[in-house]
């Protein structure tokens, strides 16, 4: 997410390059063009949430 809250890409876990075990993040434009041009999911496009972004994950499954 950027400094908006708005989604930049997709995180990748457990990397085997170029260093094993780490982090990444996708371009999530990227990602959205290559599966438009690669698939039948030529229409799928990212949508505004309902609701604030809640970074602490027990408290958002959980609704609080």
């Amino acid at each position: 997410m950027d400094g908006s809250g708005r989604a930049i890409g997709t995180l990748s876990t457990l990397q085997v390059l170029p260093m094993p075990g780490t982090n990444g993040v996708a371009d999530m434009r990227s990602e959205l063009d290559y599966m438009r041009a690669n698939s039948s999911f030529t229409g799928v496009q990212l949508v505004p949430g309902n609701r604030p972004f809640n970074g602490n994950l027990v408290g958002a499954i959980l609704g609080g």
